[in-house]
């Protein structure tokens, strides 16, 4: 089983190195290989040549689900990329296209904490010379400061084929938010002008974008009204700071409301002690008036806060 093991190992690094590559074929041997990672096997053979088929095999997976555009499957490759290079010494001469494909998973994916954390282990002469390792940091920083042409260009130079993924991924997302902006701030543009912002040098694979996006072509020009009319659905990525605005407003909403509840309630019991008073009042005058007191006299005696504690008697005459 262990020379079998060695020889669907031989055949993985002959077809893998092909220029035109089978991955049908491809597949098939990672999926052997797979099947014949278990101990009983691997313990019959020496470390080193363990160690390599190990290496190669989660290293040709990870470039294997590049190919494949299978972002899902190039995760778990390459985490158990890094956990080999962690538990071994010995460096692969893949190592750092490994970590600059990690790292441009990491950006693609926005996942900044980890891509942060990554670029902090790397030796700090390799962060400024090493092709695999600049690339993902320049476009990094790029991102950050929003020179989206910079993101353009540096992806005419990729230092690796394997990056194409993650670099398409990229640019499409920056076209598409070029795109969402020029939408919302104009109601009609020049294509020519169109073609300059969206960054791309092919007019015909910009025709073709603009009407994926269901923009309308008038003649020398470009129709948003259409678009601005339409119903809008919402970004999954608005919904966190929509739901805190909704948030808020409930919030607001509720104390609003409260607060109208506790004046209604204070008017309501202000208009009961106003009532009572002109009760006691309408008593008062009623009982004064018995007496011969004119209602002159009577309005002496009283006021809208209710009869007076205390009145003064009349001298006598």
């Amino acid at each position: 089983m262990s020379s079998s093991l060695e020889q669907l190992h031989k055949n993985l690094i002959s077809e893998f190195s092909k220029d035109s590559k089978n991955l049908d074929i491809i597949e098939k041997l990672l999926g052997d290989i797979k099947n014949n990672l278990v101990d009983e096997v691997i313990s019959k053979l020496p470390p080193a040549t363990s160690d390599t088929i190990h290496r190669d095999y989660f290293e040709i997976s990870a470039l294997f689900a590049i190919l494949k555009n299978d972002l899902e499957g190039f995760e778990t490759s390459i985490v158990n990329v890094q956990n080999f290079y962690t538990s071994h010494i010995n460096d692969s001469t893949n190592k750092y296209l490994m970590i600059g494909l990690h790292l441009m998973f990491l950006l693609v994916k926005g996942k900044l904490s980890e891509f942060n954390t990554l670029i902090e282990q790397i030796d700090q002469h390799l962060k400024q010379t090493h092709p695999y390792i600049i690339t993902p940091i320049k476009l990094q920083q790029y991102l950050k400061e929003g020179t989206h042409n910079k993101v353009f260009h540096l992806a005419k130079t990729i230092p690796s084929p394997y990056y194409t993924m993650f670099i398409r991924i990229l640019t499409d997302r920056v076209r598409d938010d070029i795109a969402v902006s020029i939408e919302k701030s104009y109601k009609r543009i020049l294509i020519k002008d169109a073609i300059q912002m969206l960054l791309y040098d092919n007019a015909e694979e910009a025709l073709v974008y603009a009407e994926k996006r269901g923009w309308k072509r008038e003649k020398d020009m470009f129709s948003f009204d259409a678009l601005q009319e339409k119903a809008t659905t919402v970004d999954a990525s608005e919904l966190p700071g929509m739901l805190e605005t909704l948030e808020s407003w409930t919030t607001y909403t509720e104390s609003f409301l409260k607060h109208i509840e506790a004046a209604v309630s204070e008017s309501d019991k202000n208009l009961s002690v106003r009532m009572q008073k002109e009760r006691e009042i309408e008593k008062f005058a009623a009982q004064h008036k018995e007496n011969g007191r004119t209602t002159e006299n009577i309005s002496e005696l009283i006021s809208f806060d209710g009869p007076k504690d205390t009145v003064k008697r009349s001298k006598r005459h």
